[in-house]
């Protein structure tokens, strides 16, 4: 009888020696102190965020040792980067920490200040000087996605005509008005937009594709009126 309680508390008192040695292992490999980290290696495809920079601004995360280091911590800090679209951080045994970058990309200006992305993600930058030529869509709050599915299928429309749009504008009563990359400002309403642009699509290769035109007005149920640069006039 003395004998297995004996053996029954031996059991229970290895158990409990196992357990002490694994809390002492975890507490031991993820003390700070420990496999420290000595080097940042920031990488992507970066066209407008400075690597230095950015590297400059995760090494005072990067305080931790190998096994203690806040990752959840970085990512969070290196999304603060207005251009930063996804962010991947990954510790490289034994003493280095990578970090890969996707950069946003930018689908047209939004509203003069900021840039939106194909997905309507607004972010600003601190400049946009350097960025290449884009489209500008200027229209009300959370408009974005709207504003970007109607300038694809008007684009759509005119790029037979070898025409592009410069600008978008979407009033807060919800009317469109485009100007071209040529500086015809062309306004369609509220109603039937792709209805009414494309009578213009259709009458453009025959009368107006060589006459320098200043405005057409496609708000008419019929037709369109038409202002050239030379400051005359037509109704179609």
């Amino acid at each position: 009888m003395f004998s297995i309680t004996l053996k029954k508390y031996f059991k229970w008192g290895s158990y409990l020696l196992l357990l002490a040695i694994l809390v002492w292992g975890w507490d031991a490999l993820h003390s700070a102190g420990r496999f420290p980290i000595k080097q940042v290696i920031v990488s992507g495809q970066l066209q407008h965020i400075n690597q230095k920079v950015f590297q400059k601004a995760m090494e005072p995360l990067v305080t931790g040792g190998f096994f203690s280091l806040d990752i959840a911590g970085i990512a969070q800090r290196a999304e603060q980067f207005p251009w930063v679209d996804q962010i991947e951080v990954r510790r490289v045994w034994p003493a280095k920490v990578n970090i890969v970058i996707t950069e946003k990309e930018p689908f047209a200006r939004w509203n003069n200040d900021s840039l939106v992305t194909a997905q309507g993600q607004i972010f600003m930058p601190k400049s946009l000087q350097g960025i290449k030529p884009l489209p500008l869509l200027c229209g009300p709050d959370k408009s974005q996605n709207l504003m970007i599915t109607t300038y694809k299928k008007m684009q759509s429309q005119l790029t037979p005509l070898h025409l592009s749009i410069a600008q978008l504008d979407l009033s807060p009563r919800y009317a469109w008005r485009m100007t071209l990359g040529d500086g015809t400002i062309i306004k369609l309403g509220r109603e039937n937009i792709y209805t009414r642009l494309a009578r213009f699509v259709l009458a453009y290769p025959k009368s107006f594709q060589n006459k320098p035109l200043k405005s057409v007005d496609l708000r008419y149920s019929n037709g369109f009126a038409v202002s050239f640069a030379d400051k005359s006039s037509k109704t179609t």
